[in-house]
């Protein structure tokens, strides 16, 4: 007892005051094991009453079982895919992209064309970087800026680009 709650009590004591006096200890009791049935009896009450739980009690009881089971698989399965991943270089699947070059990459398009659309690549081009290349059109060096202007729309319809 602190010295407020002593404090308090004599002045109690002096006032002639009748309180009972108070015992520490907890007055609301639960009976022994009620808790251990306490799920059976809501479930045996909900069929009493004709509600249909969520999910079978025998159902549950299997789910509950395997929870512990499937959770420790689980990490196992992690923690093996983690290490093996840790394990590997970071080069060892990966092409060095220092080694290519330009002509590697415009090798490699042209022997797999069915592999780039041509707007993927024009998307990548700096704007008007194709508009000065020359090149030979019906014996006359010509460039494309100047090749699809002269092209009618029919001509245009029909480029295989």
């Amino acid at each position: 007892m602190n010295s407020t709650e002593k404090d308090l009590f004599d002045e109690l004591a002096q006032l002639n005051a009748s309180l009972p006096k108070l015992e520490h200890r907890h007055s609301l009791k639960v009976p022994e094991g009620y808790f251990n049935q306490l799920e059976e009896r809501l479930f045996q009450r909900l069929k009493e009453e004709g509600i249909q739980p969520l999910m079978p009690e025998k159902r549950r009881g299997a789910i509950r079982r395997l929870l512990w089971p499937v959770g420790i698989a689980a990490a196992l399965i992690l923690a093996i895919i983690w290490w093996i991943r840790s394990n590997q270089s970071p080069t060892a699947s990966k092409v060095d992209k220092a080694e290519l070059t330009a002509n590697d990459i415009e090798m490699y398009l042209q022997e797999n064309p069915h592999l780039v659309e041509p707007r993927e690549i024009a998307i990548n081009l700096p704007p008007d970087s194709w508009t000065d290349q020359t090149f030979e059109h019906q014996g006359f060096e010509t460039t494309w800026e100047i090749f699809l202007r002269d092209l009618s729309p029919e001509e245009l319809n029909n480029l295989n680009l």
